[in-house]
């Protein structure tokens, strides 16, 4: 009994074991690959752009027009008819000398120019008249000339003693008072024209086939953080620096409500360049020395390998010069656990590998 007992464990034993082994063989691999399924991936669209190559610089704001007003006269002050930060027109009257002298010799000269007129009109009706010879007419003529010329004269004494602004914008701060004795070269205020704002920058000589009057800049001050100011290119100076290899460009752009003065810092971006381009995010790249590669997903999921070409980079995205079309997806997380020609499961943009790519 205890015989039979023995060998029927050893035959049970025997064909457990050789029952594994057919099962390992067998069963296991298809177990394990249903267990393991399809590589989930991210995948994003290929997508077309407007892509800009820019350049970044700095620029201090300068005035359209800047003067320091100051007399031509050494005179008392008579009058002041503006205030600290005034708007002014072009001509609006800011201040006035003393000039009582100067109009009174004016008008004695407007009277001897009168008296040279009637004069004149006596002798022409002699000379008419044969009376005398018209020798005389010029005679008189020259003095009436003379008149004139001495009404002109007390006349720009006068203007000189009136100043006025230059151009139109806005005053500074008024560095005279009424009464005061002020002489050529005294700074009464200062004038800037702020309806335009020029910034001069520089740009490396490399960029200077692709600068044009009229390429776009763009703006930024730390006084107005949440704003951008448009601009473009004014003038290209001819010359480039020997010592620093580079070109000074100065742009302009339209101060409307007078928010940037003179003398502010502003960080410009030169767009030098603008195309629409294909783009994909940068995640997607697989580089192999100097070639790069990306793997695209077709609508049954199917996994391909695709070599492209690459072009501009910017943060998150690069440009495809080449090896791409528009919509198809590429394959953003999960690079390194797929092959060509193997099947995917696509996941939403929100999920994360555990292993990262």
């Amino acid at each position: 009994m205890k015989r039979v007992l023995f060998i029927f464990i050893i035959v049970a034993t025997i064909g457990s074991a050789v029952g594994y082994r057919w099962w390992s063989l067998n069963m296991a691999p298809v177990a394990a690959k249903k267990a393991r399924g399809a590589v989930a991936v991210v995948v994003a669209p290929v997508k077309s752009v407007l892509l800009e190559d820019k350049v970044e610089a700095l620029a201090t704001a300068k005035a359209n027009e800047s003067v320091v007003i100051t007399a031509n006269e050494t005179e008392n002050i008579a009058a002041i008819y503006f205030e600290d930060g005034d708007q002014v027109k072009k001509g609006q009257l800011l201040v006035k000398l003393r000039d009582a002298e100067q109009v009174a010799n004016l008008q004695l000269a407007e009277v001897a120019l009168a008296e040279q007129e009637r004069e004149y009109r006596r002798i022409a009706d002699l000379v008419k008249n044969r009376t005398i010879a018209g020798s005389e007419l010029d005679r008189i003529q020259s003095l009436i000339d003379a008149a004139k010329a001495r009404i002109a004269a007390e006349q720009a004494k006068i203007d000189d003693r009136q100043i006025r602004a230059p151009f139109a914008g806005q005053l500074g701060f008024r560095l005279v008072s009424k009464g005061g004795l002020i002489t050529p070269g005294t700074v009464i205020t200062t004038l800037d024209d702020l309806a335009t704002i020029k910034l001069d920058f520089t740009v490396p000589e490399r960029f200077m086939t692709s600068l044009t009057k009229g390429s776009i800049v763009r703006a930024y001050s730390d006084a107005y953080p949440d704003q951008v100011f448009d601009a473009h290119v004014d003038t290209i100076n001819p010359r480039v620096n020997p010592i620093t290899r580079a070109i000074t460009v100065r742009a302009q752009l339209k101060n409307q409500d007078l928010q940037l003065k003179p003398g502010m810092l502003l960080k410009l971006e030169l767009i030098h360049d603008q195309r629409q381009s294909l783009v994909i995010p940068e995640a997607a790249i697989i580089a192999l020395k100097d070639k790069h590669f990306v793997f695209v997903v077709d609508a049954e999921n199917k996994v391909s390998q695709k070599q492209i070409e690459v072009g501009l980079r910017k943060p998150g995205i690069i440009e495809v010069v080449a090896g791409l079309s528009i919509d198809e997806q590429v394959i953003t997380q999960g690079v390194l656990k797929v092959r060509s020609g193997a099947t995917v499961t696509i996941q939403e943009e929100t999920w994360r590998e555990g292993g990262g790519a």
